[in-house]
């Protein structure tokens, strides 16, 4: 075997090292994004959820004045 041969195969195990290291942090970054999607959602949610009861019970109170005048 040739010096660049061996050289050659050496840049091929360096990039296929690379290789897998890059697809493990990606497959890492897609799920790392996925919860964050779904944390995003939850809070979305959450929020949806508190402004309805807000806008309820300012309507309440509105009536309870109304009511008591």
């Amino acid at each position: 075997m040739s010096c660049s041969t061996k050289r050659i195969e050496e840049l091929i195990k360096e990039v296929e090292d690379q290789r897998v290291k890059l697809a493990n942090n990606i497959n890492e970054l897609e799920s790392s994004l996925s919860q964050s999607k779904n944390s995003y959602m939850k809070v979305l949610g959450a929020a949806e959820v508190l402004q309805i009861q807000l806008k309820e019970a300012k309507e309440a109170a509105e009536k309870e004045e109304d009511s008591g005048d």
